[in-house]
């Protein structure tokens, strides 16, 4: 008799165990969506804020006409859309990038095209010249530019081809 009665309290017991543990478990799944929602909001929190930061300095920055940091501040605004992607204003800080990018570019075009020419009259070092047509290429490069980084090179090409 006491076998049975153990007997039949254990299932019961086993099925109580199993029906707790799948309370847990959906207790745990849940605080574990709470906490990457948590976490994904302290992320868009510190990118929008990390965003604001970026667009005041920019004025700064263009200001200054150091092509560098402009170049630094762009990819810095990039990285940051992504954690931002849902907010309600998230094509007008697309539209902002590619503003920032074309005043860069806007910058860049003329010193490479007097690095060029410079290069190709030799009224500077070929060695300091090529150094800094290197680093205005590398700056369009680095905000997805390429293009406009060959077309400047072609037509500096170009005009050098029909000088001589």
């Amino acid at each position: 008799m006491v076998l049975t009665l153990f007997h039949l309290q254990r299932p019961h017991t086993t099925e109580q165990v199993q029906m707790d543990s799948q309370t847990t478990m959906s207790q745990l799944i849940e605080l574990d969506r709470a906490r990457r929602n948590a976490q994904q909001a302290a992320s868009a929190l510190r990118e929008t804020a990390r965003w604001s930061e970026l667009v005041r300095e920019m004025d700064e920055v263009l200001d200054t006409k150091d092509l560098s940091q402009l170049c630094t501040n762009i990819e810095g605004m990039e990285g940051c859309l992504g954690a931002l992607t849902h907010l309600p204003d998230y094509k007008d800080r697309l539209t902002l990038v590619g503003t920032h990018k074309n005043s860069l570019e806007s910058l860049v075009a003329p010193q490479l095209m007097q690095a060029f020419n410079q290069l190709q009259e030799g009224t500077v070092d070929p060695v300091l010249s090529a150094e800094e047509i290197r680093h205005l290429i590398g700056l369009l490069y680095r905000i997805g530019r390429p293009e406009a980084a060959q077309n400047y090179l072609i037509s500096c090409l170009k005009v050098c081809v029909f000088l001589k």
